[in-house]
């Protein structure tokens, strides 16, 4: 088997790799004329017209020379050339032009986009006649147009699943095959930012962008603009940092939750769904995957609440809620003074309405007008939904008081049809079900509301993500530990390659464990914690004992 690369340029390799010259241009033309043509048989006068501007007799004696010299460098390359027909054998050989397609009619655009080095057979002009001239026109301008779709529809697809570095290369190559195209640049800074990498942003559209104004019909569209404006004004997203403050970079085996939840904002507004819950259990990547995802949607134009539930305020009336409603509080409380003449009560949770307090209720507990709160915190939502669509995201809801999940509830219902979508996260045991208290209306039970239950990691997946978080090949014996013992669950597999990293004696002791069972996180956990020197172990008990989220360098 050898391989014809015919993208960005034309050149043979046989099975080892190395490079396989054939004695002219021309020759190389017929092969790849013939290849792209798959089994198709060509006569040899129609074949020695195309490519040679002779009389027919010097033109058929020429081909018979081609023909000599494929059979010579590319044994059984021609299937059928007796008498006047020619063709290839399609068995001994690939062409990525026809990899290409076929990866792009079957959905593999990673594929796809890989095999599109670049203008189909560029370095064969004028080799041939004018009717030989056309034919590979006609291809590479279909090739290329082909090409471009690949790429922007990897660009989506890179988005969708969250792999941004995969979407600013993809992005840089759809700017330079169509450098006038403003969603190209766009989807090129964007995908800069979510990278972390904002300044670079920037850059572009300074020198890249900018410059086009007087060259784009009516200048750099509006939409470019709003763009380049957030990123300025927001800062961009930190690395992602996992629950013992080490960076945890790799993302890996939720590209279809991703894109599950990167949809139900995309039609936020055509076909809102009102709720979806992540669900899984602990280690498994909730808090990654919705930390994934709020990052994708800062630069929309989509308002974004966040909450977290903290076991030791499970008793604390509404505290989630009041802490969703902050951002979004202060834009509505500036609203005209009629707009806001029914909000008596919210002001006993959000200062921002206290002044909409009258004197005699003041000292009055909110929970004796239960359901005329729960309109009021409705009504702020509604409000706002004026301004822009909203995602609100709370994590633990397992930890969440009764008070927060009857209001969520309420408000879920009240919100149908809104451009308001909740996405919340749970904590539950593997193969365990729901509670039945949950601030949203029952998954499967409501057109309301849908659950992604986070599945365990494959094998491979899991042996993908300890690679990349640490390529050392002298760890070999620590990642099979942790793929062995992880059962799918990332944060044990971290946790496991570390430990055993550490200390070889506990890894000979782990390798005589089964599987992810009760029991073996806390000993994992305790192998690093003893790693750990006075100062951090202090900071540590001070977080455990806040159960609040502690931001390094703060």
């Amino acid at each position: 088997m050898f391989e014809i690369h015919s993208l960005g340029g034309v050149r043979i390799q046989d099975s080892t790799g190395g490079t396989i010259r054939l004695r002219s241009r021309k020759h190389l033309a017929l092969l790849v004329y013939l290849a792209a043509a798959g089994r198709q048989v060509y006569t040899r006068d129609s074949l020695a017209r195309l490519l040679w501007e002779t009389s027919l007799d010097r033109a058929r004696h020429s081909l018979s020379q081609a023909i000599y010299d494929l059979r010579r460098h590319l044994p059984g390359v021609i299937d059928s050339a007796t008498g006047d027909a020619v063709r290839l054998d399609t068995s001994v050989f690939q062409l990525d032009a026809l990899e290409f397609e076929k990866a792009l009619k079957s959905g593999d655009l990673s594929l796809a986009v890989d095999l599109y080095r670049g203008p189909f057979a560029d370095n064969l002009a004028r080799v041939g006649t004018d009717d030989f001239e056309r034919w590979l026109e006609a291809e590479r301008l279909r090739l290329a147009r082909l090409g471009e779709m690949a790429l922007r529809r990897y660009v989506r697809q890179c988005d969708e699943a969250g792999r941004w570095g995969e979407m600013c290369v993809a992005a840089l190559r759809l700017v330079k095959l169509s450098s006038f195209d403003e969603e190209a640049h766009r989807a090129l800074m964007r995908g800069l930012w979510l990278h972390g990498d904002g300044a670079s942003a920037i850059r572009h559209y300074e020198e890249v962008v900018a410059p086009l104004q007087s060259e784009l019909p009516g200048g750099v569209s509006e939409e470019t603009e709003l763009l380049v404006q957030r990123i300025r004004s927001t800062p961009p997203p930190e690395p992602w940092v996992d629950n013992l403050g080490e960076l945890h970079t790799p993302f890996l085996g939720r590209e279809e939750e991703m894109e599950t939840l990167r949809a139900a904002v995309r039609n936020i507004v055509a076909i809102p769904e009102t709720a979806i819950l992540v669900s899984g259990e602990a280690g498994i990547g909730k808090s990654r995957l919705v930390s994934e995802f709020t990052r994708s949607v800062t630069l929309e134009n989509i308002q974004l609440m966040e909450s977290r539930c903290y076991p030791a305020e499970a008793d604390v009336p509404y505290g989630p809620v009041i802490d969703g409603l902050h951002p979004i509080a202060a834009e509505v409380s500036r609203r005209p003074t009629e707009d806001l003449a029914s909000f008596t009560r919210i002001g006993h949770l959000l200062p921002e309405f206290e002044h909409l307090v009258a004197d005699s209720e003041k000292r009055v507990d909110p929970s004796a007008w239960r359901r005329r709160l729960y309109e009021e915190v409705t009504g702020v939502v509604r409000l706002s939904l004026e301004i822009a669509p909203i995602v609100w995201v709370i994590e633990d809801v397992q930890w969440m008081d009764a008070t927060s999940i009857s209001l969520l509830h309420y408000m879920t219902r009240r919100l149908e049809g809104y451009p308001f979508l909740l996405v919340v996260t749970l904590r539950v045991a593997r193969g365990a079900d729901l509670p039945d208290a949950l601030p949203l209306s029952p998954p499967g039970n409501s057109e309301l509301s849908s659950e992604l239950r986070l599945r365990p990691l494959s094998g491979d997946e899991i042996g993908e993500l300890l690679k990349r978080a640490s390529p050392d090949p002298g760890h070999l014996d620590a990642m099979e530990l942790a793929q062995r013992l992880a059962g799918g669950n990332p944060f044990f597999a971290l946790e496991v390659f570390r430990a055993a990293v550490g200390s070889t004696e506990w890894a000979a002791e782990a390798s005589r464990w089964d599987p992810l069972t009760d029991g073996r996180l806390s000993k994992v956990l305790a192998v690093r914690l003893r790693g750990l020197s006075r100062e951090g172990l202090t900071l540590l008990q001070a977080t455990a004992v806040l159960q609040r989220q502690a931001t390094p360098g703060a």
